[in-house]
């Protein structure tokens, strides 16, 4: 009878055990996501997204000077949003979601006018394009699997990020009749396609790790 006992309360310890390792815990010194939809960050990031068109807009017309502002106000407005969900503690699953989804189409929309009016090497507009594309079709399909449960940009992905709005800043204020600094430009062309690559490893080896088990990631 005492036997029995101990070993109905070793299995049920052992149970317990198994439930509490399926739990993760949040990681401490980070804000939780909200499921909350309006956010003034995600309002902002919404308006870099709306601006997009604009400033496509723009650089087809041949409006430079009003691309190139646009372009400016979508960028600040990238590190306001992310400022503001920081200090206010207001992050949320759509704005980690939005946030880079608008960075990306920004870029892509910039970089493909570039490529379209040989404004730089067309090779390193398509690498970045294609990269952009691969990462954004690949979060959807590890969300649609339920293997990504969370998003947080890859460090490599920032600097790529930081590298490309610097040159699409360079590239637009020479267009627009600014100023132009060619040999500046010119190095971050190997800047942009440096971190492209490594960031591109860094995402291959997240999706190699998403196959086996749920992890963090981001494009």
């Amino acid at each position: 009878m005492a036997n029995n006992l101990n070993r109905q309360k070793a299995e049920f310890e052992a149970r317990q055990i198994q439930n509490e390792a399926k739990v993760i815990p949040w990681p401490r010194g980070l804000t939780k996501p909200s499921t909350r939809i309006y956010t003034f960050a995600n309002v902002i990031t919404t308006l870099r997204i709306l601006i997009v068109p604009f400033i496509a807009y723009g650089l087809l017309k041949g409006y430079f000077l009003f691309a190139t502002i646009s372009f400016f106000a979508a960028a600040i407005s990238d590190g306001l949003d992310g400022l503001i969900a920081r200090t206010l503690s207001i992050r949320s699953k759509l704005g980690a979601i939005l946030d880079p989804l608008a960075d990306k189409l920004l870029l892509m929309t910039v970089f493909a006018y570039f490529a379209f009016s040989q404004q730089l090497p067309i090779a390193l507009a398509i690498a970045i394009i294609t990269r952009d594309v691969l990462i954004m079709l690949g979060v959807a399909y590890f969300m649609h699997k339920g293997s990504l449960r969370r998003m947080s940009p890859a460090l490599m992905s920032k600097i790529n990020t930081c590298a490309e709005l610097v040159l699409a800043s360079l590239i637009l204020c020479r267009l627009s009749n600014i100023f132009s600094l060619s040999i500046l430009e010119e190095s971050f062309y190997i800047i942009v396609a440096l971190t492209l690559f490594l960031s591109t490893v860094a995402y291959f080896q997240i999706a190699l790790a998403l196959r086996s088990s749920p992890s963090q990631a981001s494009p």
